[in-house]
């Protein structure tokens, strides 16, 4: 499986050892060539763009699917994967964008947010037979994990007799989580709590634990290291993970 580390911009060192990455179109918005040449400059070989949905949704910033129709068009041949636009809580126009995107030769991912109705699992599963889906809406959810895990259980069983396919679990790198789903995909801001909060994080028999420090200058000086050893463990995480589901009878190839 794969974790993409979101966020990577503020630490472009990490590129030297984290193959896969996840940037937002808002970063880049109107400018395709300045994702292009950061694709090139950093070497970055699994490159996913997000389409900053949650992001507009929550700073109140309206993205035209037009233009980033276009953008997805001319970063194409550089970028692994591409995100529909969803919108957030409305799960027909979501369906709409990624019809539209399609139509327009844009191999979008498709994207289910908390709380959709079944019916359109059935309509990407069953009518439209993806092989890649992305479940959606549940940063908001991360710290209420009964609930995260009651959508996610229900989620599963409803894409468990479309296996083997893939599926990208938007914001939730939780070790738990990767454990219990056979997500082939996840992405995530956890490992810069090294600069956010002092921390580090140590991986440890599967799970991720967070260590504090509270000495500010060590906190000020040594921030991108912190985030360097956080961003391993992950990678450590990630590499166990792989081998619990391969162990499991799920072996992704790619």
């Amino acid at each position: 499986m794969k974790i993409y580390f979101a966020g990577y911009t503020s630490l472009p060192a990490i590129i030297e050892f984290v193959p896969t990455v996840l940037g937002s179109y808002l970063a880049f918005k109107g400018n395709p060539q300045k994702l292009l040449d950061q694709i090139i400059k950093l070497k970055i070989q699994d490159f996913f763009l997000d389409s900053g949905a949650f992001s507009a949704f929550t700073q109140g910033e309206k993205i035209d699917i037009d233009e980033y129709i276009q953008f997805c068009h001319v970063v194409k041949d550089k970028v692994k994967v591409m995100a529909n636009l969803d919108v957030i809580s409305d799960f027909d126009t979501t369906y709409k964008n990624w019809l539209h995107m399609k139509s327009k030769g844009i191999n979008a991912l498709p994207v289910i947010h908390f709380g959709a109705p079944e019916k359109y699992f059935d309509l990407y599963l069953k009518e439209h037979k993806v092989p890649y889906l992305a479940l959606g809406g549940l940063v908001p959810y991360a710290r209420q994990k009964e609930r995260l895990k009651e959508w996610l259980d229900h989620c599963f069983f409803m894409i468990k007799d479309h296996f083997p396919m893939k599926i990208h679990l938007f914001g939730v790198i939780s070790a738990w989580a990767l454990r219990r789903y056979p997500a082939y995909s996840c992405d995530g801001t956890s490992w810069l709590q090294g600069g956010k909060f002092g921390s580090t994080i140590e991986f440890n028999k599967l799970n991720i634990r967070r260590k504090a420090y509270n000495d500010f200058y060590l906190h000020a000086k040594d921030y991108k290291y912190r985030d360097i050893v956080n961003a391993r463990a992950y990678m450590l995480l990630q590499s166990e993970i792989t081998k619990l589901w391969k162990s499991r009878g799920i072996d992704w190839k790619d």
